[in-house]
């Protein structure tokens, strides 16, 4: 199987969502720092994991992303 750029992306996001306090908000500065995916590209990548409800998100001061679902239940 051949995986595009982006899906390793969005695997890199999930990963880093995935390590964070289930209830933990996470803003996309800190996904983009932490994975090093440009914050542009990043919010597309985010917002169709959004759309296939596999993360959340929130808007507003302490808003941000999350699993939609425990970690362990995601395949």
């Amino acid at each position: 199987m051949r995986l595009s750029s982006t899906d390793i992306y969005a695997f890199q996001a999930l990963g880093y969502l995935g390590i964070q306090e289930a209830t933990r908000w996470v803003g996309s500065d800190d996904i983009s720092l932490a994975t090093g995916v440009a914050k542009p590209y990043l919010a597309r990548i985010l917002a169709t994991l959004c759309q296939h409800d596999i993360v959340v998100s929130k808007k507003g001061a302490g808003g941000g992303y999350k699993l939609a679902r425990p970690a362990e239940d995601i395949s």
